[in-house]
């Protein structure tokens, strides 16, 4: 395996932790909008 450099690594992780987040609040927003509070309209 090749190392990779570190700024490839950086915003490999921070692409990662955009997406996990991403998904996070997507399933947070549908799960509130299931219980009838419509924040999001």
């Amino acid at each position: 395996m090749n190392e990779l450099p570190l700024p490839v690594l950086i915003g490999t992780s921070m692409i990662l932790v955009g997406i996990v987040l991403g998904i996070y609040v997507a399933v947070k927003a549908i799960s509130r909008n299931r219980r009838g509070n419509d924040l999001l309209d």
